[in-house]
């Protein structure tokens, strides 16, 4: 019996997957790339299609497969990362609802500066609200409309027959 000691690491970016075979010293034996679609929408919109995403991973591993670097018997295992604070609307079953916002997106802002807003101020932080953010959190939200709360934000405001199916929001790897 084989030793099981190389991964399939996938790393999904925002231009695509990059699906490499790893060794047990962390050497990569081999790699393969697969696009995918950027869409820029008008006011600050960025998406992507999370089905293309698993796609374009398919088709990168199983070319990568292909080559047999190693017998597919040693790969014991299968890593991924992604990019962040990109936001999967998914119905109960884990379907994605529309479209992935990705980490550019900042429709958002608007609805973090409501959220934030207040008469005193620090750095456009309502003092009061920005202690309670701290409290629970440990930080606040950036006012870029770029992290995940301004995308659901986004959706509950400007997608809400989106936000009314949707059962979670998932980070892309979570997705994946």
């Amino acid at each position: 019996m084989e030793l099981a000691d190389h991964v399939l690491a996938i790393d999904m970016g925002t231009s695509g997957p990059k699906v490499c075979i790893v060794d047990a010293a962390g050497q990569v034996l081999g790699h393969e790339f697969e696009p995918t679609e950027l869409i820029l929408l008008p006011g600050g919109g960025q998406e992507q299609r999370p089905e293309e995403w698993w796609a374009a991973i398919d088709t990168a591993a199983k070319r990568l497969l292909a080559r047999q670097l190693v017998p597919a018997a040693r790969i014991g295992a299968v890593a991924a990362t992604t990019q962040w604070s990109g936001t999967v609307a998914v119905d109960a079953e884990g379907n994605h609802l529309m479209n992935a916002i990705g980490w550019m997106d900042t429709r958002g802002a608007k609805h973090i500066a409501r959220i934030t807003d207040g008469p005193i101020k620090v750095e456009r932080y309502a003092v009061n609200r920005a202690l309670s953010w701290v409290r629970m959190t440990g930080g606040a939200p950036g006012h870029s409309g770029k992290d995940s709360l301004a995308h659901i934000l986004w959706i509950k405001h400007d997608a809400p027959a989106i936000y009314a199916k949707t059962h979670k929001f998932l980070e892309p790897k979570d997705w994946v």
